[in-house]
C-alpha cells in the first residue's frame, strides 16, 4: 500500500523534517504552495477512498494493521502515551467535537447504558437486560429518527446531542433538549422493544409524571408492542404458511404479506425492501455458481 502512494506522490516537491518523538524521519509535500502530509495529498486521498469500498482489501488492511499491533503493542501505547500528554488540547479538541456529534452522542448513552446493565441500575445488584451491539444501538437510533425526526417521542421537543466543554472531573450541566435513552417499562432493560430515546428534561421528570406524560408513555409503548407482535405474528404465520397455495381470493400467502407490507412501510420503504431483496438473491446465486 505503502509503495503505491510512493507512486502517487512522485510528481510532487518533497521535504523531510525530523521530529523528537519520530524514530524516522516525517516526509511533507508541496500541495498548491503548502507542505502537508502524505495523508493529505489529493491522490492519496482518493486512492484510499476507493481502496475502502473494496471488502477483502479493507479486511487485509485491517489484518495488517492488527498485526503490527500486535508485535508492537507496548512500545506503540508508549509513544502514544507522550503523543497525547504532549497535545492535551488538540486531543481535548478531537475528543470534543467526536462527542458533540450526533454519532459520538448516541456512542456514549451505548457506553452508560452497557455500563449500567452490568453494575446494576443505579448501583443496586440488580443486573437488567442488554441486547444490543455498537451496530444494532446505532442502527436503533436511525429506526426512530426515521420515525420521529429529531422529535421527542414523549414531549414533541426537538432534541439536541450538546456535550459541553466542561473538562476533568467538573460536573457537566444537563441540557433539558438532550437526548437520553429511556427504558419505556423501568426494569425491563434495554432491548429493540423496550428503548427509546427521549429529552434529558422528559426522562428526569418521569418520577413526577403527569398524567399528560403518562399517556405519551403509554401510547408509545402501545406502538412498540404493536410493532412487536405485528413481527411475532408475520414470523409465526410464515413457519406455516403454504407458498404455492391460495386463499379464496386466489392470492398466495406472499402475496398477501406483500399487500400488508407495502401499506405498512410505504413506497419508499417498499423500494428499499425490493433492493435489499435484489441483492440477497443476487449473491445467493453467485455462490451457487461457484459451487
Amino acid at each position: 500500500m505503502r509503495k503505491d502512494q510512493d507512486i502517487l506522490v512522485k510528481d510532487y516537491l518533497r521535504k523531510t523534517i525530523q521530529k523528537s518523538s519520530n524514530k524516522y524521519p516525517t516526509y511533507l509535500f508541496k500541495v498548491n504552495d503548502e507542505w502537508v502530509p502524505r495523508g493529505q495529498v489529493p491522490e492519496v486521498i482518493e486512492y484510499k477512498k476507493k481502496r475502502r469500498n473494496i471488502p477483502e482489501l479493507r479486511i487485509q488492511d485491517a489484518k495488517t494493521k492488527l498485526e503490527y499491533y500486535t508485535k508492537n503493542k507496548t512500545e506503540l501505547n508508549a509513544k502514544a502515551k507522550i503523543r497525547k500528554t504532549a497535545n492535551k488540547e488538540k486531543y481535548w479538541q478531537i475528543n470534543n467535537n467526536f462527542n458533540n456529534s450526533e454519532y459520538g452522542f448516541i456512542m456514549n448513552l451505548y457506553s452508560g447504558s452497557r455500563l449500567e446493565c452490568k453494575k446494576g441500575r443505579n448501583g443496586s445488584d440488580i443486573l437488567i437486560p442488554f441486547k444490543f451491539t455498537k451496530e444494532s444501538w446505532w442502527q436503533h437510533w436511525l429506526d426512530q429518527k426515521e420515525r420521529y425526526g429529531m422529535i421527542c417521542p414523549y414531549s414533541k421537543v426537538e432534541m439536541t446531542h450538546i456535550r459541553g466543554g466542561s473538562r476533568g472531573k467538573i460536573k457537566r450541566k444537563l441540557i433539558p433538549t438532550n437526548i437520553s435513552r429511556d427504558q419505556v417499562w423501568p426494569g425491563r432493560g434495554y432491548t429493540p422493544d423496550n428503548l427509546i430515546f427521549c429529552t434529558v428534561k422528559f426522562n428526569s421528570n418521569k418520577r413526577s409524571i403527569t398524567p399528560d406524560g403518562c399517556q405519551a408513555v403509554i401510547d408509545v409503548h402501545n406502538e412498540m408492542m404493536d410493532r412487536w407482535h405485528t413481527k411475532l405474528c408475520f414470523d409465526k404465520n410464515l413457519s406455516r404458511a403454504s407458498v404455492s397455495g391460495k386463499d379464496k381470493n386466489g392470492k398466495s400467502f406472499l402475496s398477501n404479506e406483500l399487500d400488508r407490507l407495502r401499506k405498512s412501510i410505504g413506497k419508499k420503504g417498499m423500494k428499499q425492501f425490493y433492493q435489499v431483496a435484489y441483492e440477497q438473491c443476487k449473491r445467493e446465486r453467485e455462490k451457487n455458481e461457484t459451487q
